[in-house]
């Protein structure tokens, strides 16, 4: 086997994933080196029927195990592995391995379905298979023990229809619900035992008729007004017994009532209270004695329990009495609390007679056997879909998974992102959709990115899209909170976007190299609205206050030969205002004198250096250390808010900064020509000062020399006389 093969992508290491042989490399490669271990299926643009197979049984996330185990199965069924380089969608029979464990079964699914569809050949496609997948769907019996009602008879229909409607019914491929093996016994179960229980009550007129029916057809609501009755009668027998053997418990009792008055205003009820007042022979006179509230119901008691039942007048009920009531009603209480719920409320007896002594059931069970047939058919066409979907899709999921080359290439997009970004006049081609936006940010804030996280919305669309887009290239611009763009998703779908979060971090070295000034403009814009602003009110305070005098002034008529107070305040005031603004004046003006009297004192050369040293000392520290968080500027952390379990510090490349965010430039740009002569003229004009400023340095070094020797050489006159 030819070893493994490393390629540089950015600034990692990566497995170069090319062919089906490196594949196999995968399998003995360490996950130490993998750069991602874990990934969930949300966040991959590939096809969901192959991400639900790798994912096995968790189904939302791939993890390094599932992909070693998908990619095994996969080489063990291929013979000939061309298609897999590939990423062919075509299955060539031929090359499945039939000593594989379901070679043979995929061989003979996928001869059996070119049969179906009438084709011959050697090879059958995923789109075949998925329309032969598509028909069998449809069918009314397509899964194992899943019948739809259109299966059988108008008959059959509706029984199956009823099962539904009591058990509930199973789901079929198709989308609609049908009738399994589980429901087809429950209802039978229910509605034998519903049967059971009611053909109980049906026995014909006799002693055992009167023993379950003590007042014949009338028995069912005599039954639920004695059970209503009975907690409140109960309880009326136990405080006469209490009130037989504790004298002072009536006294007790009468604390406790509810306030009259408070009744009367309808505040509250009597319902509360007992049935009647207690008395010690046990006995419930049945007269207008009782509680109002219970009257009603013990007068129905009377006429259509107590009389008919003791074929007599009712007066009074004592506890013997009632004893006797409750025993009567006993076996017809128990038989209406042992009806089986459920089945009795949405299906009549003769129906569900009908469907017990039918053969209904039998004809059901038939289409489920049958459909076992169809069941391992449907087996297999998944078999054979699976098989060519990894063919299909599996380099490319190893390429976004164990390596990122697509991520590296500008002409290629990763199965992680999302779209590209339009706004400020940038395309921002990387994105990443966003579950949980706080975590996200939490991990964003170590990646020294700017990132922006933007909600999509489109027509038709109920829940929109968060994403999260880092900003690579340039600078902020516009970028701010609120600022809308357009985004354009991989399938070149278009959403609206609005920017809703943002990480803030440098972006580019001139970014961060004029920070600091834009920090002093800031500051010494604060102070200067903050001084303006306290002079402002200084002065409406001021004027305020002298209005405020005139008005009193005028009011008292005082005369103005002599100035009154408030005037001699407002000199004051104008006075201090115009010291204070004099004595400002004169600092800056002091301040001005100076920096001219110092500028004015160095030589060209000086100040040139000066300036220079000035702006180094402010530049270079920022610039270095923007170029330091610059290159600490980490892709991994956006994937990991995304939840991914990345391995590798997927580091920015300056070629991944303009790829990630770029600025097009027009296809038809206009020349100036100007532009061309002012730079050469600022060139000349540069070269030109640096030549003097040169010369003027020379100039002032041999300056003092030269005076010396004219002081020493002596002067001589035209006679030739020294001096």
């Amino acid at each position: 086997m030819p070893s493994m093969s490393f390629v540089r992508y950015g600034r990692t290491q990566q497995l170069r994933v090319a062919d089906a042989e490196d594949l196999r490399h995968v399998l003995h490669l360490d996950e130490a080196i993998w750069v991602c271990t874990s990934a969930p299926t949300a966040s991959l643009r590939c096809d969901p029927t192959f991400l639900d197979h790798v994912a096995g049984t968790t189904g939302t996330r791939i993890d390094a195990e599932d992909l070693r185990v998908a990619l095994a199965w996969m080489l063990d069924h291929f013979e000939i592995r061309e298609g897999i380089t590939t990423g062919s969608s075509t299955l060539v029979i031929d090359r499945v391995n039939r000593v594989s464990p379901q070679g043979e079964q995929v061989i003979a699914a996928a001869e059996k379905m070119l049969a179906m569809l009438e084709v011959t050949g050697e090879t059958i496609t995923l789109e075949q298979v998925r329309q032969v997948k598509h028909r069998l769907e449809q069918t009314p019996v397509s899964e194992a023990g899943v019948v739809l009602p259109a299966a059988g008879s108008q008959e059959v229909r509706k029984f199956l229809q009823d099962v539904i409607t009591v058990e509930g019914g199973a789901s079929h491929p198709s989308g609609q619900v049908g009738v399994g093996g589980a429901q087809l016994n429950a209802f039978h179960q229910h509605v034998v035992a519903y049967l059971a229980w009611y053909e109980q009550g049906q026995i014909e007129a006799g002693p055992e008729r009167d023993h379950l029916f003590p007042l014949g057809d009338t028995t069912e609501s005599a039954n639920t007004l004695v059970q209503r009755l009975a907690p409140r009668i109960e309880a009326y027998f136990e405080a006469c017994r209490c009130l037989r053997y504790y004298t002072h418990w009536e006294d007790t009792q009468r604390l406790q009532l509810p306030d009259l008055a408070a009744v009367a205003a309808g505040t509250t009820s009597l319902q509360g209270a007992l049935i009647s007042r207690p008395s010690t022979d046990m006995a419930l006179l049945l007269d207008d004695s009782v509680n109002p509230s219970d009257a009603a119901d013990l007068a129905r008691l009377r006429t259509e329990v107590l009389e008919p039942l003791f074929h007599g007048p009712a007066e009074t009920l004592d506890a013997t009495l009632w004893e006797k009531v409750r025993a009567a009603f006993q076996p017809f209480d128990a038989w209406e609390k042992a009806r089986p719920d459920g089945v009795g409320d949405k299906l009549t007896v003769e129906r569900m007679a009908a469907y017990r002594d039918g053969d209904f059931t039998a004809t059901v069970l038939d289409l489920v056997s049958r459909s076992q047939h169809t069941a391992i058919r449907m087996e297999d066409v998944r078999l054979v879909e699976k098989l060519l979907l990894y063919q299909r899709h599996m380099i490319g999921l190893v390429n976004n998974f164990v390596s990122f080359p697509h991520l590296y290439d500008p002409e290629d997009r990763a199965m992680f992102e999302v779209g590209t970004l339009v706004a400020d006049g940038r395309r921002f081609n990387m994105a990443v959709q966003v579950t949980d936006r706080k975590t996200h940010m939490q991990l964003a804030n170590f990646s020294r990115l700017f990132v922006m996280y933007l909600q999509l919305d489109r027509p038709g669309v109920q829940t929109p899209l968060e994403v999260a887009v880092p900003v690579t290239a340039g600078g902020q611009g516009n970028l701010v909170v609120g600022k809308r763009g357009l985004f354009v998703d991989t399938a070149g779908l278009h959403w609206e976007a609005r920017i809703v979060s943002i990480v803030e971090n440098p972006i580019s070295i001139r970014e961060a190299m004029t920070a600091p000034f834009r920090r002093i403009g800031s500051l010494v814009g604060g102070k200067i609205d903050q001084f303006t602003g306290s002079a402002e009110k200084r002065l409406d305070q001021t004027t305020q206050s002298a209005m405020t005098d005139v008005e009193k002034n005028l009011a008292a008529e005082t005369p103005a030969a002599t100035p009154p107070p408030s005037a001699e305040r407002r000199v004051m005031l104008v006075g201090g205002v115009l010291a204070g603004g004099g004595v400002a004046l004169a600092a800056l003006g002091s301040a001005a004198a100076f920096v001219t009297k110092t500028i004015g004192s160095m030589q060209a050369p000086q100040l040139i250096i000066a300036v220079v040293s000035a702006l180094a000392a402010v530049l270079l520290p920022s610039a270095v250390l923007a170029m330091l968080k610059l290159r600490q500027r980490d892709l991994s952390a956006v994937l990991e808010g995304a939840g991914w379990a990345i391995n590798a510090r997927m580091r920015l490349t300056r070629a991944q900064s303009r790829q990630f965010t770029q600025r097009p430039l027009p296809p038809v740009r206009q020349t100036y020509p100007w532009r061309w002569i002012l730079c050469g003229l600022l060139s000349v004009a540069l070269v030109v000062g640096a030549v003097l400023a040169y010369r003027a340095w020379g100039e002032g070094t041999e300056e003092e020399p030269v005076a010396e020797v004219l002081q020493e050489t002596p002067v001589v006159d035209e006679e030739g006389a020294g001096k």
